[in-house]
């Protein structure tokens, strides 16, 4: 036990990874996350930064049960993104892990994600490969398509090769990395989003197209997600107001990906690639599955 403390205490004292958890409440579910982070045997030296947002339960005694945790409180519930940004303010890592607390961590997904991102300059972002309770894929990145919709990459597969990286459009918020120089520069997340919702996606579109980065997937790197699966009419709402927002600052981006020049002529091009067990033929933005 002592080892185990010394050990966390030496990792946390100068971490090279910020790993920051928004939450509200859901105490049981934010200890069962901070613990498989504690038990995936890591060597790379990380901080925990709950950022927490207005809490009511045992959350904010979180700092009692761990030695590498802290907990860094808005002054009030201001909602995923501007928590977020509060919190990675006060990050002391190099890097920036963002993780959601419904999630559990595999053996040495931060070390994997670390290595990929510090070893290659090019690499922007990247992001774990998210799985489902019964160990089926629900994300290995995303695509974003010209109508601003976006759509996880292998969602429903079994497996995929794990020996090489994917590239994406961009990984979803709950568990990525990036380096906070980079997140300085860019100013973190847009605050057009705020409460939540495309900001992530926005982030990723930043780093690729202003720093002129890859976002890429890890699949090494895998992490259960026991994401909610209620969709109330307020989340649509929200969903749909940042979607437009969304496509009005990156529609020329969007419109350049699907065209290309031969001969002195525009042509519109449509991309093929396998989701799961069926290939998706997209023509101006219209997606069309075949088995």
């Amino acid at each position: 036990m002592k080892e185990d403390v010394y050990n966390e205490l030496e990792k946390a004292s100068m971490p090279q990874i910020s790993i920051v958890i928004p939450v509200y409440n859901n105490f049981e579910l934010t200890k069962n996350c901070i613990d498989s982070i504690n038990n995936a045997e890591l060597k790379t030296g990380y901080e925990i930064i709950v950022a927490d947002d207005g809490s009511t339960d045992e959350t904010l005694n979180l700092e009692k049960y761990y030695n590498n945790v802290r907990l860094i409180k808005t002054p009030e519930n201001m909602g995923f993104l501007l928590n977020v940004k509060n919190a990675v303010q006060h990050a002391k890592g190099s890097y920036i892990f963002l993780m959601n607390n419904d999630m559990i961590a595999k053996q040495g997904f931060l070390d994997y994600l670390y290595n990929t991102i510090n070893n290659n300059r090019q690499i922007g972002v990247v992001g774990a490969m998210m799985l489902n309770e019964d160990e089926t894929i629900q994300e290995v990145g995303g695509t974003v398509y010209i109508n601003g919709s976006s759509e996880c990459n292998y969602a429903g597969q079994e497996q995929i090769d794990t020996s090489e990286l994917y590239d994406a459009d961009y990984c979803s918020g709950c568990g990525i990395m990036f380096s906070k120089e980079d997140w300085d520069k860019l100013g973190g997340f847009d605050e057009r989003f705020v409460p939540a919702y495309y900001e992530d996606t926005d982030l990723c579109f930043q780093i690729k197209y202003i720093l002129g980065k890859k976002v890429v997937c890890q699949p090494k790197a895998q992490i259960y997600h026991f994401h909610s699966k209620t969709y109330n009419e307020k989340a649509s709402a929200i969903i749909d107001k940042n979607r437009a927002k969304f496509l009005e600052k990156w529609k020329d981006k969007l419109y350049k990906k699907r065209i290309f020049k031969y001969n002195g002529f525009l042509e519109r091009i449509f991309s093929i690639k396998k989701i799961g067990y069926h290939k998706v033929i997209t023509i101006l933005g219209i997606r069309l599955k075949f088995k």
